[in-house]
């Protein structure tokens, strides 16, 4: 799973400019594109609520953070020994700037952010280089990539699975897919994250499988759903909730899922 989050994180840099391949046009994914900005306008003044997963670079520690909005933030470490650990630390966020202060209050983690890319209202990515005047800029610590938030919408903390979906064609292949609305499966320890969204493919017939986390809004019944640049045919998609939200549509795919 993290190996699939770290490629995330490196694609997202560059995925504003190529969201979708597959039945929408690239004027259609434009235009769903100014919509989203317009629905859900990024502000630096806007308090941080964002899940996001990191991986630090060069070892195999990684790092769930749940930015609480108020300086506070909860973190979820896996060392190299895999062993976990859930602990609390600060933060400062300003002029769209993250600087990681302390984690478990003794413990000195002095890095900000860079490279931040913002999407949905939220920053969905950044980078992480040592908070210090003399730091090289190009000596990236860590990589981050948001996977849930908390910005209130109705019914984001309601886990969903569908997993019923019509039979989706693409490039003349068939292809079974599900979707997974306030996701589980988006950090180590297995929770529920508001509005975290995975989505599982898999080519009919065949054990060829490709699985992607991301992050989705909520406008009365219609959803967002953005994936960075991890799929081949579409990576940001705007469908509906229906019949009491016990199915969705996903009109870029061409199909339907049910709970």
């Amino acid at each position: 799973m993290r190996k699939i989050k770290i490629l995330f994180s490196i694609l997202f840099i560059g995925a504003m400019s190529n969201c979708g391949g597959g039945k929408e046009s690239t004027e259609t994914q434009a235009q769903l594109t100014e919509e989203v900005n317009q629905l859900f306008p990024y502000s630096e003044t806007e308090p941080l609520k964002v899940f996001f997963s990191c991986q630090r670079l060069g070892s195999n520690l990684s790092y769930d953070f749940d930015f609480k909005g108020d300086g506070n933030l909860d973190v979820r470490l896996v060392d190299d020994l895999s062993n976990e650990w859930t602990l609390p630390g600060t933060y400062e966020f300003e002029n769209g700037q993250i600087k990681l202060n302390a984690i478990n209050t003794l413990t000195t983690f002095p890095e900000k952010s860079q490279n931040t890319k913002n999407f949905m209202g939220m920053v969905v990515a950044f980078d992480t280089i040592v908070d210090d005047a003399s730091a090289d800029p190009n000596q990236i610590q860590m990589q981050c990539i948001a996977v849930g938030h908390r910005y209130g919408e109705t019914n984001l903390e309601s886990w969903r699975h569908y997993r019923n979906c019509d039979e989706q064609t693409f490039n003349t292949l068939r292809y079974d897919n599900a979707f997974e609305f306030t996701a589980h499966s988006s950090v180590h320890t297995q929770y529920a994250v508001p509005g975290a969204v995975f989505r599982h493919r898999q080519w009919l017939g065949v054990q060829n499988i490709l699985q992607g986390w991301g992050i989705y809004r909520r406008v009365d019944d219609n959803y967002y759903v953005y994936f960075g640049n991890q799929f081949d045919d579409e990576n940001l998609i705007k469908g509906k909730f229906i019949n009491g939200d016990q199915e969705i549509t996903v009109p870029p795919l061409g199909i339907n899922c049910r709970l």
